[in-house]
């Protein structure tokens, strides 16, 4: 029989380093090297929510920014945050906007670029703290935009498998008219990859066609096919990314994942395979052979996930033999060790005390570390023969963190993935005046937030109401998921069709043995010099020139922004710096500079802004996946932009012919007038049309509504709106001068409101109506507790 001791370790208690001075103290040494990475490698967790993932075409994105810098390795505060729009299919960067950071925190919004195409995009947010001429807080936002157009109908591309061929990539097109069941006749689709002529097919009279694809001719860096289908003098454009030609790109790929690492001969682990296609997931019939004998059946299920155990014995051959349509596939397991350890948690989610079963082949003495990317703790040298079952308490912050084996030499021998604290959540509770609501109805809901011991804890939180077909489940986010899951495991799922991931404790065990075998590399540990890394702002200068030369003697400057004067001064080269506080204003305004003094004619300069070039050149180089294909595609875009809403509302910003209308957007001061005639509409910040020099308008501005007449634009030359640095909006939703209307308003989102202040009690109460679009409403709050956790709570409601 196998000798069995527990072990109950209390960590690194003085009396630990009185008595083990001769042992190697690796948890030590771990930190040493811990602390000296992250002097050397400074970063920062950077988190944005946004009010929903899937927008239209000239619509206002709301955002809400979290800073987390990494204790020790970055000494400065970051004050300003940037945005930078990007094309999945084209990497192009569409949109550069700024914004201020406070207490490492930022809010703001956007307009969703007008040159946006409908498809799959990426806002990536960057602080402005470099280091290498990289920003050290970056974070990646997926969303999708869908057409805003009122046309006769939509575009669907699909990739289905049965068009699949070993030579040819299949496309199903689809024209998925408004009118249900209309007849196309006369669609025609065309189609070209980059730096191909374009092609042309007509399409049945149902509007659907199919189209192959040489694979030679899909090369990564050139996989993007380009399309657009006509139909009734209507055009629709959209661009689709096609899977990269590469050696059996239709091949069935099993990875193994034993836990702790590796297999070693006589001792039994536990192992997962994931068996995927192309990189999507995909169920297969598996069983596990000996020497090809069948050792016992392994069920792969939709997420393309299996497990078993096995105790390899030496000389055998060991594979999963596995079908996938109706093809027969034998993967081979990794090779075991002669000699070596294997790790078992049998709960890796757990709360203070880890459970740890230590087996070895050979008697050795052992250490174990628990650690995470700032922190090291360990226990003393640990007498390993056959099995040892170890109790480690954790005394550590909640997340997630590496349980390390080493060997006296310090090598690691084995690791796993543990998520300490897990039952220590604060809670939201929500309560809202009533179980359902009309059109323009009064909504109130009470936020008490208590700790996990149920104690009143004051709180700053984002809330949040949007209509849920405007949140896509594939590229839904939210702060805490992102800061315990995605921060740490990467590439992972938070939501699926089970919900999300951090309150499904079954699904976030087996993504932790998934993912359990190494974050980061040792050899970056054991490569870092100690060297303090130098960190610096980006800055914005600029140079004075005169028809278009250098300028010979200093001049002083006026900066104009909302009615206010402020100075400044260009050295005898003509250069000159913009601080924060001069570039800060509005969002819609501008900045105009001035030289003072008389004979100042023919003055240009031009501004150079470090952290907007880097940012851009950093987006376009990004490498994004195409997103998965989903099989009910058609019904997925009849669906995910309600009816009602793109038939009313949008189309209302839709302009048909920009050469009959030359005055659409906002003229070089930022002044605009929206689709009903309000000039600087804090409702509706679509910027429709030009204002007109004299002309009586409406204005709202301060939520106070009067007539002005406009004076025009006459403050010189404007900064760049890439440079600025915006404050946000306020949020106004259905406030009473839009209720008074009788014009519907389609809002899909009815409420934002980032960093609102609970009371000491813990408690927010929030009230709003709900405009003319009707169906299921999702209030979101998230945010931090004044104890350091982070909150999360949602509640469905129906507007009828």
């Amino acid at each position: 029989m196998l000798r069995h001791a527990i072990i109950l370790l209390v960590l690194l208690l003085p009396a630990f380093a009185a008595s083990a001075q001769s042992q190697p103290d690796i948890a030590a040494l771990l930190q040493t090297r811990l602390d000296a990475y992250n002097i050397q490698t400074p970063r920062q967790t950077l988190i944005v929510v946004t009010d929903k993932n899937v927008y239209a075409k000239n619509e206002m994105l709301w955002f809400a920014a979290y800073i987390f810098s990494q204790p020790g390795s970055v000494k400065d505060t970051a004050s300003v945050l940037i945005a930078t729009w990007v094309d999945d299919v084209t990497n192009n960067v569409l949109l550069q906007k700024k914004f201020p950071v406070r207490n490492d925190f930022s809010a703001g919004n956007f307009l969703v670029p007008d040159s946006t195409m409908p498809g799959a995009h990426h806002v990536i947010f960057s602080t402005n703290l470099l280091h290498n001429n990289q920003s050290i807080g970056e974070y990646s936002l997926p969303l999708s935009v869908k057409t805003n157009l009122a046309l006769d109908y939509t575009t669907a591309l699909t990739l289905p498998d049965s068009l699949n061929t070993p030579d040819k990539t299949g496309v199903s097109i689809a024209l998925i008219p408004t009118v249900y069941k209309q007849l196309m006749p006369g669609a025609t689709f065309t189609y070209r990859l980059k730096g191909q002529k374009p092609r042309r097919i007509e399409l049945n009279k149902l509007g659907k066609g199919l189209i192959y694809i040489d694979k030679k001719q899909i090369r990564h860096g050139n996989n993007t096919l380009y399309t657009t289908t006509h139909f009734n003098d209507e055009t629709y454009a959209l661009n689709i990314k096609l899977p990269a030609t590469e050696k059996n790109e239709d091949t069935l790929r099993i990875r193994f994942y034993p836990e702790g690492g590796d297999l070693v001969y006589g001792l039994e682990s536990r192992v997962l395979c994931e068996a995927r296609v192309a990189g999507n997931p995909v169920p297969v019939t598996a069983t596990l052979q000996q020497d090809g004998n069948t050792l016992i059946p392994v069920p792969v299920n939709a997420e393309g996930i299996g497990a078993f155990s096995l105790r390899p014995q030496k000389g055998s051959r060991y594979s999963l033999k596995a079908v996938w349509k109706n093809r027969n596939y034998d993967v081979d397991l990794p090779p075991a060790l002669n000699e070596g350890v294997v790790i078992r948690i049998p709960e890796a989610v757990v709360d203070d005390t880890v459970q740890i079963a230590v087996q070895s082949n050979t008697p050795r003495n052992i250490y174990i570390t628990m650690h995470n990317a700032t922190t090291a703790i360990g226990t003393p040298v640990i007498a390993v023969k056959n099995v040892s079952n170890i109790l480690m308490p954790i005394k550590e912050i909640k997340g997630i963190y590496t349980i390390t084996l080493f060997d006296e030499q310090a090598r690691p021998l084995a690791e796993r993935l543990i998520f300490a604290r897990y039952p220590q959540k604060a809670h939201i509770d929500l309560v809202l005046n009533k179980d359902s609501f009309g059109t323009r109805d009064s909504v109130h809901t009470t936020v008490q937030v208590s700790s996990s011991a149920r104690q009143a804890v004051p709180s700053a939180l984002t809330v949040s109401c949007v209509a849920m077909n405007r949140l896509s489940g594939d590229l839904r986010k939210d702060l805490e998921s992102v800061y315990y899951l995605e921060n740490e495991l990467r590439d992972i799922t938070l939501y699926n069709q089970q919900g999300r991931l951090m309150d499904n404790k079954p699904l976030l065990e087996e993504a932790l043995l998934l993912k359990g075998w190494r974050r980061y590399r040792w050899q970056q540990l054991q490569q870092v010099s100690g060297d303090t890394a130098t960190i610096v702002k980006s800055a914005v200068s600029g140079q004075l020139l005169r028809f278009e030369k250098k300028v010979k003697k200093p001049e002083q400057l006026v900066l104009i922004k909302d009615g206010n004067l402020g100075m400044g001064d260009a050295d005898a080269e003509g250069f000159f710096l913009l601080h924060e506080r001069d570039l800060l204003i509005k969002d819609g305004r501008k900045l105009f500079i001035k030289v003072m003094g008389k004979d100042k004619e023919g003055f240009q300069y031009k501004i150079t802004d470090s952290l907007t070039k880097l940012t851009a050149d950093a987006a376009r180089n990004h490498t994004f996946d195409p997103p998965a294909v989903k099989t009910d595609f058609e019904e997925d875009l009849l669906n995910d932009m309600n009816k009602q809403e793109r038939g009313k509302t949008l189309e209302t910003v839709v302009v048909s012919s920009r050469k009959n209308f030359s005055a659409y957007g906002s003229n070089e001061c930022g002044d605009y007038v929206c689709q009903y005639g309000i000039l600087n509409c804090i409702n509706h910040p679509y910027p429709f049309q030009k204002p007109v020099l004299g002309r009586t308008y409406m204005t709202n501005a301060n939520n106070i509504p009067r007539t002005v007449v406009y004076q025009g634009c006459k403050d010189g030359p404007v900064v760049n709106t890439d440079y600025l640095i915006y404050q946000a909006r306020e949020f106004y939703g259905m406030d009473s001068t839009l209720r008074k209307q009788d014009t519907e308003e389609m809002m899909s989102t009815i409420y934002w409101k980032p960093l609102v202040y609970t009371d000491d009690t813990g408690k927010l109460d929030c009230s709003f109506f709900t405009a003319d679009l009707k169906g299921a409403y999702l209030l979101t709050i998230q945010g931090i507790a004044a104890d350091g956790s982070l909150l999360f709570g949602q509640k469905l409601l129906r507007v009828q």
